[in-house]
């Protein structure tokens, strides 16, 4: 069975008066991925700090591999160095590339050899591999982010904490720290925390997607998360997910695929509803269940597909489990991965 790394039990966090975090029990297990999402002041870079131990709560308990932060005789420093933190505007000092990857390195005490193989080692798998004598003055604002990763990364911590690593990086590097970020999760003890705006950037990466707003957790809407084979479908590209069933898409290629839909971007209907939409599926609703202040509907037609409503449409279409609808959603809808 896993580590429990962290757990919170009854944690409040207060700033100017304000609870900032307000969770009631969470773990973090050793070997798995976690990506945080919510919308900007939701509470997610403060749970980051909390967890590295650098914000303490105002009320309740955090525990660090089952020691109580709080108590006497924590050693914090001992745990700090089993963490690493990089914020979405990371700090470079002064000097070159190589010298702010290797930082952290020289402060432990790390032979010469191996700071030179990890230096090399981790910039490259960032594509930064002729960076290493470049000054970090000159350096563009998504560079200086993989930069600040390469150093966290060159630690080899067992915990990575990540605010919005992407954020500031084009799609295709971007793209290259989401692989890195994809193997750190399917190899070793390592236990890796994205906080993220972008839900479908979370899907992608982790094992466990956490729903922060106005500082609690919330009701992660379900996703219609899928897997099949992309291939040319009907003068146009689709994936079989099921034998016979397949989703129109607008993405090209061909070979094994995994794709997401919102379920806000699903339409129900009592009838076939006529539009450019190239999606219908037809069946009973077999579940309704609130998500907030909404409504999830989720409808067995050949596959299971998640809607959001609001109540007011619940009521309006009269919808009831066993009721036959029909759900719609556009290509356009369809994001691949």
């Amino acid at each position: 069975m896993a580590e429990v790394l962290h757990r919170l039990e009854n944690i409040r966090v207060r700033y100017r008066n304000e609870h900032v975090l307000d969770v009631k029990n969470l773990e973090f297990l050793a070997g798995r991925s976690y990506a945080v999402v919510g919308p900007n002041g939701s509470g997610k870079s403060t749970l980051l700090g909390l967890l590295n131990l650098l914000v303490k709560p105002s009320r309740g308990k955090l525990l660090y591999r089952s020691r109580d932060v709080g108590a006497p005789g924590f050693d914090l420093k001992s745990a700090r160095r089993e963490m690493t933190l990089v914020m979405q505007e990371p700090v470079l000092f002064r000097g070159t590339v190589f010298k702010n990857v290797a930082y952290g390195l020289k402060a432990r005490g790390t032979p010469a050899e191996e700071i030179r193989r990890r230096v090399t080692h981790y910039l490259a798998l960032l594509d930064l591999e002729s960076f290493e004598n470049r000054p970090v003055h000159e350096l563009s604002g998504g560079e200086a982010q993989r930069v600040a990763l390469a150093r966290a990364l060159a630690l080899e911590s067992r915990i990575l904490l990540l605010d919005e690593p992407t954020a500031n990086l084009d799609r295709d590097k971007a793209r290259t720290v989401e692989n890195l970020l994809l193997e750190l999760r399917n190899h070793g003890e390592r236990m890796v925390l994205v906080a993220t705006h972008d839900p479908w950037q979370a899907h992608r990466i982790a094992d466990e997607v956490i729903t922060l707003s106005e500082g609690k957790i919330a009701p992660t809407k379900p996703e219609n998360l899928f897997s099949g084979i992309l291939s040319e479908h009907r003068g146009g590209w689709g994936v079989e997910v099921i034998p016979g069933v397949v989703i129109q898409v607008l993405g090209q290629g061909q070979g094994e695929v995994r794709l997401v839909i919102d379920p806000e971007d699903v339409l129900l209907a009592l009838e076939p509803i006529r539009s450019s939409a190239r999606n219908s599926f037809h069946g009973p609703v077999r579940r309704i269940e609130r998500i907030g202040s909404a409504m999830c509907i989720t409808v067995g037609a050949e596959i299971d597909l998640h809607a959001i409503i609001t109540e007011n449409s619940l009521k309006e279409m009269g919808l009831h489990e066993g009721k036959e609808v029909w759900a719609t959603f556009k290509s356009s809808s369809v994001h691949l991965f």
